[in-house]
Parts: C-alpha cells; structure tokens; sequence
C-alpha cells in the first residue's frame, strides 16, 4: 500500500460518534417524499440523457450535410443575401 493509500484511508477514517452525527432520521411520510423526488430526479436524468443524444445525432447530421454541400461547391449564402 503506498503513502496516498494511506493518506487516504486516513482523511475517510469516522469515529462512532461521527457516523452517529451524519444519520439521519426520518419520518414515514419524509422517507416516502425522498424516495418520490428521487425517482422523479432519476426520470428526468435519463430523459436529458435521451435528449442529449438526440440532440447530438442532429447536430453530426447537419455537420455531415454541410461537408457534403462543400463538397459540391455550393456557395453558401447568408440569410440576409450579402
């Protein structure tokens, strides 16, 4: 085990009296409510990893079309006309 191994089990090390401080106690209704928030929080996690990806996809679709129209020597314009 080298000296950081060390160091680091030293910074995590808790007495009895410090676990007891991070409990927690909660009610039924608390606990319910956390677990209620928890699932809607996880919900919306994976529908912005799902919009995320999408969003992704588009944006190498319209990378891929516009290497395309450079390859065929379209001028692009501006949308103003100049």
């Amino acid at each position: 085990m080298g000296m950081m191994d060390e160091a680091w089990r030293d910074a995590v090390r808790t007495t009895p009296e410090q676990r007891k401080n991070m409990s927690a106690d909660f009610t039924v209704g608390e606990k319910e409510h956390i677990l209620k928030d928890m699932k809607n929080l996880t919900k919306s996690y994976y529908d912005a990893l799902k919009r995320i990806k999408e969003l992704t996809e588009q944006v190498q679709e319209l990378k891929n079309e516009v290497e395309s129209l450079k390859e065929d020597k379209v001028e692009l314009r501006s949308i103003r006309g100049h």
